[in-house]
């Protein structure tokens, strides 16, 4: 090989090789519409309301962070749920003999395990 066709062949090498140099996606974000006052405002307003949480290393990743709202909301449910009142009260009514005798009769009748069957002695 000559000297020339070497120097094509390194040249061509090296261009070939600067395609891979650059990211996979080259993603330019639109530009804004907004001012820099109008952008700054905004930021005032969300941190004032509370919104506007500063992301760092530490901070949790997504899935971590739904889990732990998740956690929270169910905490706060229970909370709810355990100081309400009851809508309606349900007072037990206690049976008599026939009714005893009934519930037996219908048990006997199907064999279905799951209705109880009255102790004697009660």
């Amino acid at each position: 090989m000559s000297r020339k066709s070497i120097i094509v062949v390194a040249a061509l090498a090296a261009a070939s090789m600067s395609g891979f140099a650059i990211e996979a996606e080259q993603f330019v974000p639109p530009a804004s519409q907004l001012s820099r006052a109008e952008v700054r405002a905004e930021l005032r307003d969300l941190r004032a309301a509370g919104a506007w949480d500063t992301i760092n290393e530490a901070s949790p990743t997504p899935l971590q962070a739904a889990a732990l709202d998740a956690k929270i909301a169910q905490l706060q449910a229970q909370t709810m749920l355990a100081s309400a009142e009851p809508a309606v009260t349900i007072e037990a009514v206690p049976l008599d003999d026939e009714q005893v005798q009934a519930s037996a009769d219908i048990q006997e009748m199907f064999h279905h395990p799951a209705i109880a069957t009255p102790v004697e002695g009660e």
